[in-house]
């Protein structure tokens, strides 16, 4: 019998530290990368594990930009609902997770 394990991403914010941090940075990382950096609107963060403002900002660009792409509302009384927030929520976490497989194949 298999048995297959599911890691839980925390909801992480301004003010999260850790492993989970360090990966939201790479992935981070290889999503401005992956848009080569126009103007440097979405700065290479340093992977220190720190959720601070810059790991904020890029968190927030991301949104926008993902948001925008695939024409998802941002009215939490939409269904289809996806949050420009700051916060690494459930969907956040899916939709890096998605940006990840899709256009980076980021395996660190």
């Amino acid at each position: 019998m298999q048995v297959l394990a599911i890691e839980t991403l925390p909801r992480l914010a301004q003010g999260s530290r850790g492993e989970s941090v360090k990966h939201l940075q790479r992935l981070l990382n290889a999503y401005s990368e992956k848009i080569q950096n126009s103007g440097n609107v979405y700065p290479i963060l340093d992977v220190d594990g720190i959720f601070g403002s810059r790991t904020k900002n890029a968190v927030e660009g991301f949104q926008r930009e993902y948001s925008e792409v695939l024409n998802l509302p941002i009215d939490p009384r939409d269904p289809n609902y996806f949050p420009l927030d700051g916060i690494v929520g459930t969907l956040t976490w899916r939709a890096l997770g998605d940006f990840a497989y899709r256009s980076c194949n980021v395996t660190a």
